[in-house]
């Protein structure tokens, strides 16, 4: 019903407005935070003083001494800026850091109001990033566990229960756990129920199960042409 492009530190102050105005109603929200991105520098002084403050140890290990191949600057200039894959890697966290500092206040608002006994609420990233894995940068190029492996976390206060799904589960599986949470379910005679699982729902999730990824494809002038499947 309602589309809004803020940048990523005024998302909790438009969504906590929105919220507000339809507390007494059901709603549902869908936030995609865009910071960690390449080139890796969306990111403020204080967020950056923390993260180093809080992993010292950990930022000494970061391959600083690795350079960016020479072919993934001609193909993404914009990472130049950074000396080395360590830098890029550092800036990547830095502003990993400063999106759950972003989703810390939602989580708090919500939970100080008490609303969020009655949120369903799903945590996940759209894809990972390489940073020298197989000789690779960025993403979107080759899949590999560094890029398709990502964060999914479900909180459902109803259930009464927690746990990890240990067998596979895709983001295609998100549509039909939200709809089955609603008691809305998919039609077994839909065209693609048989892909999307309820994630919720262990029985659902065979543990030979494998899973869909679009990768894009390129001309010879690096213009997308279209999606290929791989699974």
């Amino acid at each position: 019903d309602m589309y809004l492009e803020k940048y990523d530190d005024s998302v909790f102050s438009e969504f906590r407005k929105i919220f507000e105005e339809h507390k007494d109603n059901k709603i549902f929200f869908y936030i995609h935070y865009a910071s960690p991105h390449d080139p890796y520098n969306d990111f403020n002084e204080e967020i950056s003083r923390d993260f180093e403050n809080l992993n010292k140890n950990k930022i000494t290990e970061y391959p600083f001494m690795q350079m960016i191949p020479i072919p993934w600057l001609s193909l993404h200039p914009e990472i130049a800026i950074h000396n080395s894959i360590g830098d890029c890697l550092l800036g990547y966290d830095k502003e990993i850091y400063g999106i759950d500092y972003q989703f810390r206040k939602l989580w708090e608002f919500l939970k100080k109001n008490d609303y969020i006994k009655s949120t369903f609420l799903i945590f996940l990233s759209d894809h990972g990033e390489f940073f020298g894995e197989h000789g690779q940068m960025i993403h979107g190029n080759v899949q590999y566990e560094e890029t398709i492996h990502i964060p999914l976390i479900i909180w459902d206060f109803s259930s009464g229960r927690s746990g990890r799904v240990n067998n596979v589960v895709s983001i295609i599986d998100i549509m039909p756990t939200i709809l089955e949470k609603l008691g809305i379910g998919l039609r077994k005679n839909q065209r693609y129920a048989y892909y999307g699982k309820n994630i919720l729902n262990d029985k659902n999730l065979s543990e030979s199960r494998g899973i869909i990824a679009e990768q894009p494809k390129k001309n010879g002038k690096g213009d997308f042409i279209n999606l290929g499947l791989i699974t």
